[in-house]
């Protein structure tokens, strides 16, 4: 049984933050001839809701506002994973967050995060995580 698509930007958002496993299954037309693209998540099984989603490629453009920024979002479908941040606002814990409203702090794990380095702090580095297991 086919699922009814999904035609939301946030769903869209969502999924590709939230997953790699996102494949694009079809590029045309909807019924306003707009060009659409539809994304199938095969983190969620076929007969649940949410198992694709329908979105307006302008409705990508539109969210975040440059061609650069729109064409590195879609190389992320395509699972060109890259750290995504739309528009100034980024998804770390499970809820959206506005970086403008970040210190300096922040900011800098937001970075630490994209880059795989999960430590801030040079003595809790991988000599100091190698000594706490010899110490074990």
């Amino acid at each position: 049984m086919q699922n009814e698509l999904t035609k939301s930007i946030e769903e869209f958002v969502s999924a590709v933050e939230r997953t790699s496993n996102l494949t694009i299954v079809h590029e045309g037309q909807n019924e306003e001839g707009n060009d659409i693209l539809v994304i199938e998540n095969s983190d969620i099984d076929k007969t649940l809701e949410g198992h694709q989603c329908e979105v307006d490629v302008s409705e990508i453009f539109a969210v975040v506002k440059d061609c650069r920024s729109a064409q590195e979002f879609i190389d992320v479908i395509n699972l060109d994973r890259k750290g995504c941040v739309l528009d100034g606002v980024t998804r770390i814990v499970g809820y959206y967050s506005r970086t403008a409203n970040w210190n300096k702090s922040k900011i800098g794990e937001l970075r630490d995060r994209q880059k795989g380095n999960y430590t801030s702090d040079p003595r809790y580095g991988k000599k100091h995580a190698e000594a706490t297991m010899k110490a074990v």
